[in-house]
């Protein structure tokens, strides 16, 4: 799978996932859905065979930020 980001294309391999866009509505923040989503969300990928999960999180998001590390996940760039 191809995507473009930031107009460059990025070649992800065949048992990543790519994520995207992903948002919670104002009146559910701060109860912690998100994080309990995103840990759902690995295991389900997990059952389908997806080895790691890739997504892009705007450098000034760091709501997002801290749901993804406290969901276990790792900066790569």
């Amino acid at each position: 799978m191809h995507i473009a980001i930031l107009d460059l294309f990025v070649s992800i391999p065949d048992n990543t996932a790519y994520a995207k866009d992903m948002y919670t509505a104002p009146e559910f923040r701060g109860k912690g859905l998100a994080s309990t989503l995103k840990l759902l969300q690995l295991q389900f990928l997990k059952k389908q065979g997806y080895q790691r999960e890739f997504f892009v999180i705007r450098s000034n998001n760091i709501a997002s930020q801290k749901v993804v590390k406290k969901s276990g996940y790792k900066e790569y760039q």
